[in-house]
């Protein structure tokens, strides 16, 4: 089980509060006070109190999992207090997708309870066959667990936190691009050996294919590797994982 999931269900069971001075007893209300708000106050210095707080809960449980610095890399570059913004944040990166059955534990899934616009955001803890479980701030006025299948109508995305990607290959779906992670990051901006094999990647880290041009010098990559297509430029002994100059 992972840090964060570990942190998230330490606090299943907390309520929000109808005052600022109950948010530490165990009190039960429906007025959006809470010691989530408190601690992303601490974190950013912004004021929430008596408002949702389902994003502060996901941003805290994070900084309590990974500390400031990490916890603001797997959450797009900022803690958010506003789920559009934590949504914006993953897609600036292409680390947004829409299909959840390609998410890991620990992503995030955005939901819109309503609308089109996203107005809710959970941390995933397990995924099965046909549903996958969350864990949730500000759901029924709690932090609770809950079960929803991968077709559920109320899901618009998924954010990647890269929490399970040690180093391999990611299709990013949003994109139709993609990715090699490794050590939680996106390869990006570069000509990288990859198991002998040369690959390049744009600066939003996705793989470039077909022709494209470096400092106005063109390259092609041909669709000889599966399951990556568009991958080899050039093939070559050497480190598993190498970044280049220019070839």
């Amino acid at each position: 089980m992972s840090n964060v999931i570990q942190i998230a269900e330490s606090y299943l069971g907390y309520y929000e509060k109808d005052r600022l001075s109950d948010i530490y007893t165990s009190k039960r209300g429906s007025g959006n006070f809470t010691k989530f708000a408190a601690v992303y106050k601490d974190l950013t210095g912004e004021n929430y109190q008596g408002q949702a707080w389902c994003a502060m809960f996901v941003s805290c449980c994070f900084a309590e999992a990974y500390g400031i610095k990490k916890a603001k890399e797997m959450l797009g570059g900022e803690f958010f207090a506003y789920t559009p913004t934590g949504a914006n944040n993953f897609r600036k990166k292409n680390r947004f997708i829409t299909n959840v059955r390609n998410a890991n534990i620990e992503d995030l899934v955005f939901f819109s309870n309503g609308g089109q616009r996203i107005d809710h955001v959970g941390i995933i803890t397990e995924k099965g066959t046909n549903t996958f479980k969350t864990i949730e701030g500000n759901a029924s006025n709690s932090v609770t667990m809950r079960t929803y299948s991968y077709n559920d109508s109320r899901i618009k995305g998924v954010g990647l936190t890269m929490s399970g990607y040690v180093s391999g290959w990611k299709y990013n779906d949003s994109v139709s691009k993609w990715n090699y992670i490794q050590n939680g990051n996106k390869l990006a901006n570069g000509f990288y050996y990859i198991n002998g094999i040369l690959f390049h990647f744009d600066e939003t880290g996705a793989m470039s294919e077909g022709q494209f041009f470096v400092n106005g010098k063109r390259y092609y990559s041909t669709t000889s590797i599966k399951p990556i297509t568009g991958a080899v430029i050039h093939i070559c002994d050497g480190d598993a994982v190498k970044k280049v100059e220019n070839p």
